[in-house]
């Protein structure tokens, strides 16, 4: 094959530049926007179980906006399952527990595909070519060697594999129950629900509509083990789910 037939590397590298960057900008335009959080019944519906929720605020601002976040869609997906919250523990039929943490961050692997292109230069042609005009108003032509445009050939996908800096992450939400309290007897575990990502971020945001979405039934179910979701950081799916329901 001649190297006028060869793919470009050098234009592939350029839109796998131009990908990435505009992947980057469109993470940061997503991440710096605010979260709709569902908005929660004000009045409990029949036989609505009455629940506390044990969450801690933490103390810098960033970190705590988000927790806030957290804490709104925890508790619209609780009321979507037919519980209301109450102030006092005591007044509870459940306590739920809410506790996330982000991981240190690492080398995790990426595997993508970019796109190949093969590039062929456009020929050289003789084409009358406008070079002035005559003393009369008429245009002068002149015989000249253009360039035709190069032709550019699409050639499917090739896969990529790289190294990324991500953060493993995790909420998860138990709930104990406190019938066994006045007996003397441990609370015990009613249910729980854990989402797992691992995203090149410390946010949760992608998290939080798998609770009100897709993952609500698990809230509130009874089963012989947690529900765990892994959750892709990217597209905020469900990749897996593995529980005892």
């Amino acid at each position: 094959m001649s190297s006028q037939g060869r793919p470009s590397c050098k234009l592939a590298e350029g839109w796998r530049l131009l990908l990435a960057l505009g992947g980057a900008l469109l993470l940061a335009a997503c991440e710096s926007s605010n979260l709709s959080i569902p908005a929660v019944p004000s009045n409990p519906g029949p036989g609505s179980v009455p629940y506390h929720l044990l969450s801690v605020e933490p103390a810098e601002p960033t970190e705590a906006a988000q927790h806030r976040q957290i804490v709104g869609f925890v508790r619209a997906a609780l009321a979507a399952g037919g519980m209301h919250e109450v102030a006092r523990a005591a007044a509870a039929e459940v306590v739920v527990s809410l506790d996330y943490q982000v991981g240190p961050p690492h080398q995790g692997p990426v595997s993508e595909t970019e796109p190949m292109y093969e590039v062929t230069p456009g020929k050289m042609v003789d084409q009358s070519v406008a070079v002035g005009i005559n003393t009369a108003g008429s245009t002068i032509y002149e015989m000249r060697k253009v360039k035709e445009p190069d032709v550019v050939t699409y050639h499917g996908e090739r896969p990529v594999a790289y190294l990324r800096t991500v953060y493993e992450k995790r909420l998860r939400l138990s709930a104990r129950s406190l019938d066994g309290i006045a007996a003397d007897r441990p609370a015990r575990e009613r249910w729980s629900i854990e989402l797992l990502a691992e995203g090149p971020n410390r946010s949760l945001r992608k998290m939080l509509p798998v609770l009100t979405g897709p993952g609500r039934p698990y809230l509130g179910r009874e089963a012989e083990g947690p529900a765990i979701l892994r959750i892709n950081d990217d597209t905020g799916a469900i990749e897996s789910i593995e529980s005892s329901l």
